[in-house]
């Protein structure tokens, strides 16, 4: 195989990782964001209920968690789903490169 064959076959290595990476990145950014929704949520619901004493400072960050929890999994959720995009596609012309250097298997004793 030529140097300028693999070129873009590393390239392309070099975009799947990066995807894949980005990928793993925002998944642990969703869990974070859905714990952050729950906890807001049991906060608000402790307020409502009159288990945590009523404060406005309280109730703004509350809201603001579970509002925060929200922005962060929509973000992250669609920047996921763009990334697996990028790396289903990146995968698939690398396998359409490699596919057309027509490599030969090579078999053992």
């Amino acid at each position: 195989m030529e140097r300028d064959e693999e070129q873009p076959i590393d390239r392309l290595e070099a975009e799947i990782e990066s995807a894949a990476r980005t990928v793993e990145w925002c998944r642990k950014f969703i869990i974070i964001s859905k714990v952050m929704m729950a906890s807001g949520a049991l906060w608000l619901a402790a307020i409502v209920t009159g288990m945590e004493p009523f404060s406005p400072l309280a109730l703004i960050v509350a809201i603001t968690i579970v509002i925060a929890g929200i922005v962060g999994f929509g973000t992250n959720r669609s920047t996921a789903e763009r990334a697996a995009q990028r790396l289903e596609d990146a995968e698939q012309l690398r396998s359409r490169m490699i596919d057309r250097l027509g490599l030969q298997q090579v078999r053992g004793p």
